[in-house]
């Protein structure tokens, strides 16, 4: 695991811990670290991979070229890549999508998770609980 997310993830913990909650600027910090390495470990290389097998130049420019639009979005608001295999570009809205959240409230984002189908009714009766329980679950098999 790398530093910053040891260092976030750490940080996060003792705070829960001591029964605290992350303030909007500690959730961030979390989120983009760890987002940050998603972005250098698992998405830039899996898009490098993909983009060099497109045989199709008018498949390529329609594909790296996304409308992303998360369910806890206005009706209105969504993400255009222009190059979706620019990292730079992919962080750049994956931390405005992160702030377009922060504003619209952590409870609205919760509710609209709903909307994706993949999550079990447990995570919506209580998320933390749901999490507690899936890590006992992950640590009892370790």
């Amino acid at each position: 695991m790398q530093s910053e997310q040891l260092a976030a993830l750490n940080r996060c913990h003792t705070k829960r811990r001591k029964g605290h909650e992350l303030s909007t600027s500690e959730k961030r910090d979390v989120f983009k670290a760890f987002f940050l390495n998603e972005q250098e470990t698992v998405v830039g290389p899996s898009i490098n991979s993909a983009t060099e097998t497109f045989q199709w130049p008018l498949m390529r420019f329609i594909a790296l070229r996304p409308l992303v639009r998360f369910a806890y979005f206005g009706r209105r608001q969504s993400l255009f890549f222009r190059n979706f295999a620019n990292q730079d570009e992919r962080i750049e809205k994956g931390l405005y999508a992160f702030s377009v959240a922060a504003a619209v409230g952590w409870d609205h984002v919760e509710a609209t998770l709903r909307d994706y189908e993949i999550l079990p009714d447990a995570f919506f009766a209580g998320s933390s609980e749901h999490f507690d329980r899936v890590h006992q679950t992950v640590l009892a098999t370790v």
